[in-house]
């Protein structure tokens, strides 16, 4: 049937999509623990010196929690809906180790962007971006607290969308275009960095209102486990013999 054939191409895809960005997450995250790395025995003398860093431990830090991030976003938004109880708690692991890192990345971008050189215009859209990832990863939070499952997937698809724009950043022909035409930092940071987000927080928005036709971004149903209930949970609140979806831990 036509109607199933699409679906199944959409999954298909969707999933393929999502290793992919798993595998870039994991590529950049490689490439900047190694550069936090560096950094590091460059500050302890005990390894060569490394590329200048406006402020260094903060860049350490950046970085590592940064690689943290972008891994378990990436697969924690992969693997989807836990199915079992053994895949909610890994879920749930997953979901913690992002919120610290994305929490404790954002605010040291915002630390490093006053300083960043890259220009008033590549600051400021540094401080944007730091400023908006805090309070969008905590939105998600609050939302599955309430047991808003769909509204926290939809937030945490922001959150990470945000996380991923340096990814974006990294690997966009454009940036590199503008570097090899021999443009200042001041110029190719705040456009690569505008661009990217732009594209990036866009395509996430089309995606989520595509998946979810017809519904308001900021609903959700409550949130049960195959041990909670028999089947999924009712709109209402109600879960499987009739008892309330218990908030997770």
């Amino acid at each position: 049937m036509p109607g199933t054939s699409t679906h199944r191409v959409r999954t298909v895809l969707g999933r393929s999509a999502g290793w992919l960005v798993v595998g870039l997450s994991t590529l950049y995250a490689v490439s900047a623990v190694g550069m936090a790395v560096t950094e590091l025995l460059a500050l302890l003398g005990a390894g060569p010196d490394a590329k200048p860093r406006v402020v260094p431990p903060l860049f350490v830090l950046h970085a590592l929690t940064g690689a943290v991030a972008l891994v378990t976003g990436a697969v924690q938004l992969q693997l989807g809906r836990p199915s079992s109880s053994g895949h909610a708690r890994a879920h749930r692991t997953l979901g913690r180790c992002y919120l610290a890192a994305a929490w404790t990345t954002s605010v040291a971008g915002a630390a490093t962007a006053v300083v960043f050189d890259v220009g008033v215009a590549g600051q400021a859209g540094f401080a944007v971006w730091s400023a908006s990832w805090f309070p969008t990863t905590t939105i998600a939070l609050r939302h599955i607290r309430a047991r808003r499952v769909r509204a926290h997937r939809d937030w945490m698809i922001r959150s990470f969308a945000l996380a991923f724009v340096f990814v974006f950043v990294t690997f966009d022909p454009v940036r590199q275009a503008l570097e090899s035409a021999g443009l200042p930092r001041t110029v190719v940071y705040p456009v690569a960095l505008a661009g990217c987000a732009i594209v990036d927080l866009a395509a996430v928005e089309v995606w989520l209102r595509r998946d979810r036709p017809g519904a308001p971004p900021s609903r959700g149903r409550p949130y049960a486990t195959p041990r909670m209930a028999a089947r999924p949970c009712e709109p209402d609140g109600r879960c499987g013999s009739g008892r309330s979806a218990p908030a997770p831990t």
